[in-house]
């Protein structure tokens, strides 16, 4: 078990999400109310400004210790059934994941049941008035009510793909999202010189967790605010993310995660008009929403209506996961050369980001050049260029499904080759109009493949 001290300005926040095919409103659960540096606002606001806020809005608290809450209400509709989870490595390194193997941040996904003694969400004091009392110090299960090993296959297929899009969600950040338990010190920071933390999301089925972290049915999930680089928060390391509440659907559970995890590094709820959380519009949805579209990405408010314009990339980085370093040049000078049949890989990081890349080709005859995302979960929208000698540029930028599933994300430039060295360049995109049909290129990031096959390509 890890152990933590208590934080000494964290807030909690919990994401309640009703999760009937109806579009019935969830339960109340209790969220704190954080401003954009994830510390509560309470301590900033005047006796008079507090009174007003409780009374003109029903869903502020005061927790027993004067914490601001808001006990969050949320409704949103499933879809339909999920397609058959994707596995994506050996059943056998289903614990042993990593996307970042070596990054000195890390995201623990934790499935398999958890003792959880000593913590904040142990805290009758805290939590009792408003929640269920404080979690009883104990072994709490996991996944399918799962205590410590026997998942089935099917249970592992799908902890993999939770693990593929969360990781997805966090590719443009030097954070490794892991299923393997790290170390005790790989997640607690003992002082602000202490440059290896995280945080431990703990997947849990139990009912009872559930109620005594975030107030009873409808909550899928509960995190403190702010805590993922703070030397006082080691106690509160632990986000909750409860299956039952979601259908056990690896793409929610995985949304859920991610969104909490966006908490602990200070993130607020991307909310519309009157609604605290915004759903989304065409195939497009923010990660700090709350939705059942297929394409979720960080924000900065874009959309009609939007109550949060945090830029959630620029937080995300300023709390504890710094952006990566640019992976391949823009320019043909230092760009990477491409052989036939062996693909490279590389991070779109940021919306300016351009990753440039050559060909060698000896001949005329057909070539294609394909740049395709992840497999699950994909957050980047791709935009393909293709220069060949003595021809004008050519842009490969298909449209993206307006809804239901995300596709037209890949691109792919087919024609007939001429000799000599070719440029490629691959960047992200947007769609259409990002007020209310779309999404701009601010959260197009991710990972992808380029592969160029062809007879005359050279190896």
């Amino acid at each position: 078990m890890v152990k933590f001290s208590w934080p000494g300005r964290a807030t909690v926040l919990c994401l309640l999400l009703a999760i009937a095919p109806s579009s019935a409103s969830a339960d109340e659960g209790a969220a704190v109310f954080p401003d954009d540096n994830g510390v509560t606002a309470l301590e900033d606001l005047t006796g008079a400004a507090l009174e007003e806020l409780l009374a003109r809005d029903p869903t502020a608290r005061l927790d027993a210790r004067g914490r601001l809450l808001f006990a969050d209400r949320h409704a949103t509709t499933l879809t339909g059934p999920e397609a058959p989870s994707r596995q994506v490595a050996p059943l056998g390194k289903t614990f042993t994941l990593h996307s970042r193997p070596g990054s000195k941040r890390v995201i623990h996904l934790d499935f398999d049941g958890e003792r959880v003694c000593n913590t904040a969400w142990n805290d009758s004091g805290l939590l009792g008035p408003i929640l269920g009392g404080g979690l009883a110090c104990g072994n709490h299960p996991g996944f399918k009510g799962n205590t410590g090993g026997g998942f089935s296959k099917a249970d592992k297929r799908a902890i993999q793909e939770v693990w593929a899009r969360v990781s997805e969600d966090f590719a443009p950040f030097d954070v490794d999202v892991t299923t393997q338990r790290p170390a005790r010190n790989a997640l607690e920071r003992t002082n602000t010189s202490d440059k290896s933390f995280g945080v431990h999301a703990v997947v849990s089925s139990s009912a009872q967790v559930r109620n005594s972290t975030c107030g009873g049915p409808g909550c899928a999930g509960v995190a403190y605010v702010g805590i993922f680089d703070d030397p006082q928060a080691n106690d509160a390391r632990i986000l909750w993310a409860f299956p039952e509440e979601l259908g056990n659907s690896p793409r929610r559970l995985a949304d859920v995660i991610s969104h909490e995890a966006g908490h602990t590094l200070g993130l607020n709820h991307d909310g519309q008009g009157n609604l605290d959380y915004y759903g989304g519009h065409g195939i497009w949805a923010p990660i700090m929403g709350s939705s059942d579209r297929h394409l979720t990405q960080w924000s900065r408010g874009e959309y009609a209506g939007a109550t949060e314009t945090q830029d959630d990339l620029a937080v995300l980085a300023q709390n504890g996961i710094p952006r990566l370093a640019d992976d391949h040049a823009a320019n043909k000078r230092k760009a990477k050369r491409i052989r036939r049949a062996q693909p490279v890989s590389g991070v779109i990081g940021t919306s300016a980001d351009v990753d440039a890349f050559v060909i060698k080709a000896s001949c005329r005859a057909k070539v294609k050049v394909k740049a395709r995302n992840a497999d699950l979960g994909p957050n980047l929208d791709l935009r393909l260029t293709v220069k060949r000698p003595r021809k004008p540029a050519q842009l490969v930028n298909p449209l993206s499904s307006a809804s239901g599933t995300a596709g037209g994300l890949d691109a792919t430039w087919q024609g007939k080759g001429r000799p000599g060295t070719w440029l490629v360049k691959v960047a992200g995109t947007g769609a259409r109009n990002p007020a209310s049909t779309g999404y701009s290129g601010y959260g197009s990031l991710g990972r992808y493949t380029l592969k160029v096959t062809g007879k005359c390509v050279r190896r």
